[in-house]
């Protein structure tokens, strides 16, 4: 079994974690954790192997406490990879998708029921609905760019809306682009996940050794999120 620390909550100044192995040794864990200070407190719970960590929010980060973490739980297995995994499902859908849906929903309300709206308040909530779905699949490609640098072919899906401009069918159109965009989502539960490789580097001549660290994602767990904004070294 490989060294997995799963996080179970967090705050701006302390998080929970679960570990898949026993610490070997508490306080090799503790020295490297708090090697550059900024721990406030460390607790270890061996039977169901839980880890406390609070620490002062101004002088270090959730994600470089998890870096750190990382690097000692390694340590403690001869610098095996270590695979981090978030507690809570990652956040699948973008804002902007749950106003297109209710305006979509809206207006298949409007157009089945035969509600009586005037003529302007039907054209604002139509493009309401175009605009905040056009907008959503925009947005979801954003997030996947910048978390994966590409983004899924079902966003390609939003050009099927953009076709339906100009032949009327627009509440069909963008209730097909949200579900081709967004279905999968609503079934599929994913959990941010990560993989840190740490090599343990030093110099002969003056005795000092660092860290290099590398984080990849892993395949099984799309998304790095709860990392985004961690250093590679330390």
């Amino acid at each position: 079994m490989q060294p997995a620390i799963v996080i179970v909550h967090r705050l701006p100044n302390w998080i929970r974690m679960r570990l898949s192995l026993p610490i070997r040794s508490e306080k090799d864990f503790y020295t490297m954790l708090n090697e550059q200070g900024g721990i406030q407190s460390f607790e270890y719970n061996p039977v169901i192997k839980s880890v406390l960590i609070s620490f002062n929010h101004v002088h270090i980060d959730t994600e470089e406490v998890l870096i750190r973490s990382a690097i000692a739980y390694s340590q403690q297995y001869d610098m095996a990879p270590v695979r981090l995994y978030s507690d809570r499902p990652a956040k699948e859908l973008p804002t902007l998708s749950y106003y297109s849906l209710a305006a979509i929903g809206l207006m298949a309300v409007v157009s089945t029921t035969g509600i009586l709206l005037n003529t302007t308040l039907r054209e604002v909530l139509k493009w309401t609905m175009v605009g905040t779905t056009i907008g959503a699949v925009m947005e979801h490609a954003y997030d996947e760019i910048s978390e994966r640098g590409a983004f899924d072919p079902e966003v390609v899906s939003v050009m099927y809306l953009f076709n339906s401009l100009n032949k009327g069918n627009l509440l069909s159109a963008a209730g097909i682009t949200w579900i081709a965009t967004f279905g999968r989502h609503l079934i599929h539960t994913s959990y941010d996940g990560a993989i840190i490789r740490v090599k343990k580097i030093c110099d002969v001549t003056s005795d000092q050794c660092y860290y290099d660290v590398t984080v990849f994602e892993n395949t099984d767990h799309k998304g790095m999120k709860f990392l985004k904004n961690s250093c590679p070294n330390s």
